[in-house]
């Protein structure tokens, strides 16, 4: 991820889901920063939210956990937010969807997240409590028409029915 985002240069970072990689990419975003603020000659960028990381995940306590080990010259880039996540449907598919996401327009996401088990609900009997079932992320899609041009996302292994299910909808391809 580091790697990514020190290659990638985004302005605003989203993660689904937190832990080592929320510390892996506010390094990189406050590495990007310094050699931003190095430059001579600066394009103008409309963005609210420079070098600036928002993470959503479902347990309250995971984020407090999380928060209180971060690293104290990294915790100013970084905008922790609860959410609870739905089931739902997207074009008569099965997904789940936060339902309180960060109001940005991020061209770096990093799917990792939910636990199946955080997934409320269920639609004709079908949940993600079911053992087998993995989640699938309607969240991109649902914000995809608001994508800015060179938007990547990035998935975890764990998540690759997720991969496969957003490829198929999603208008281009940012995988």
């Amino acid at each position: 991820m580091h790697k990514l985002i020190r290659h990638r240069r985004p302005f605003t970072v989203l993660e689904f889901g937190l832990g080592y990689s929320t510390v892996i990419m506010a390094d990189a975003l406050e590495k990007n920063q310094k050699e931003w603020e190095n430059r001579r000659k600066k394009p103008d960028i409309r963005n609210r939210f420079m070098f600036q990381l928002f993470v959503v995940d479902a347990s309250s306590e995971w984020i407090q956990n999380v928060e209180d080990r971060f690293p104290a010259h990294l915790l100013s880039r970084v905008h922790f937010q609860h959410s609870n996540v739905e089931i739902g449907t997207f074009n008569g598919q099965l997904c789940h969807y936060y339902k309180n996401l960060p109001d940005v327009i991020a061209e770096f996401i990093y799917l990792d997240g939910p636990s199946p088990k955080d997934v409320q609900g269920s639609i004709n009997g079908l949940s993600f409590n079911c053992d087998e079932r993995t989640v699938i992320s309607g969240d991109l899609l649902l914000m995809e028409s608001t994508f800015l041009p060179g938007t990547h996302s990035f998935l975890l292994m764990g998540e690759s029915i997720t991969h496969g299910f957003s490829r198929e909808i999603l208008q281009e391809t940012m995988m």
